[in-house]
């Protein structure tokens, strides 16, 4: 009876870290993102929708990119430059000049919150 039950609750653990890392998460973090955005910017229900096409469309070039480069992480990050300056620029367009320059003020300080622990 307890082998069953280690069986079933390993199993259960092993679909549901498969589950995960499947993909969903990665919209997760895309609509998360944007959520994020929305209240930080104020965007309307228009610019959010637009927002939300950018940066899905920029994610998913981007793991595509990675998935290509394989082992290779500067080919990766030449092409993830790329696809960030990309990024910006199509937020240009989407943003006010209010919002953008509050977006980049937000970029930078998520850049410094990851940054901070590899200085130790």
């Amino acid at each position: 009876m307890k082998k069953r039950f280690f069986v079933l609750a390993f199993a259960l653990v092993f679909a549901a870290g498969l589950a995960w890392a499947g993909g969903e998460h990665q919209k997760m973090d895309v609509a998360a993102h944007v959520a994020k955005l929305k209240a930080e910017l104020n965007l309307t229900d228009q610019q959010t929708e637009k927002v939300r096409a950018v940066l899905q469309d920029i994610h998913q070039r981007k793991m595509a990119a990675k998935e290509k480069a394989g082992q290779d992480s500067a080919a990766f990050q030449q092409q993830h430059k790329k696809l960030m300056e990309e990024r910006d620029a199509r937020l240009r367009e989407i943003l006010t000049p209010e919002q953008f320059a509050r977006y980049q003020k937000l970029t930078s300080e998520h850049g410094n919150e990851h940054a901070a622990p590899q200085k130790k």
